[in-house]
């Protein structure tokens, strides 16, 4: 454990994708109102860099460090500031939404920053009533229908 090394979170950069919170073993991290903060930083053990390695948008930063760690999601171009959630699982339109919406962001170089959700009680908690769906950085952009990879390329666009 250390107290001289713990992770920092830049509130601008971090997308509430919960990546770090779910990695850390240690308990330095708490969800409080759909943030992550860092609760207890003497969890942190010295040098370890396992949460900022996966954090999607390069949020995460070490006090203390003295490595010359780079977050690797600022070195690609995927380290903006983007959270795409495509919803619906078993039937043919979400399955293809979810495979348009997919090529779309590969187009975009920003394929790493697809999530596929589906899970129902996790889709009805996004505010999502009728699948497919698309969720841009917790925004509903469409629900209901199939997108054209163009059309997802359109609203994938706005955000970036």
């Amino acid at each position: 454990m250390s107290k001289n090394w713990y992770p920092q979170i830049d509130g601008e950069k971090c997308i509430k994708c919960y990546s770090c919170y779910n990695k850390c073993p240690h308990g330095v991290f708490t969800k409080r109102d759909a943030n992550v903060v860092v609760s207890n930083p003497n969890g942190c053990y010295d040098h370890c860099h396992g949460c900022g390695n996966i954090c999607p948008t390069g949020a995460i930063t070490y006090f203390g460090d003295d490595t010359g760690w780079v977050p690797p999601a600022a070195t690609k171009k995927t380290a903006q500031k983007i959270r795409i959630q495509v919803t619906g699982a078993c039937c043919k339109k979400s399955q293809q939404n979810y495979l348009n919406v997919l090529e779309a962001a590969k187009r975009l170089e920003v394929a790493d920053c697809v999530e596929h959700v589906e899970d129902m009680e996790e889709i009805i908690n996004l505010g999502i009533l009728s699948n497919p769906g698309l969720i841009i950085n917790g925004k509903i952009i469409a629900s209901g229908r199939i997108l054209t990879i163009e059309q997802a390329m359109e609203y994938i666009k706005k955000y970036l």
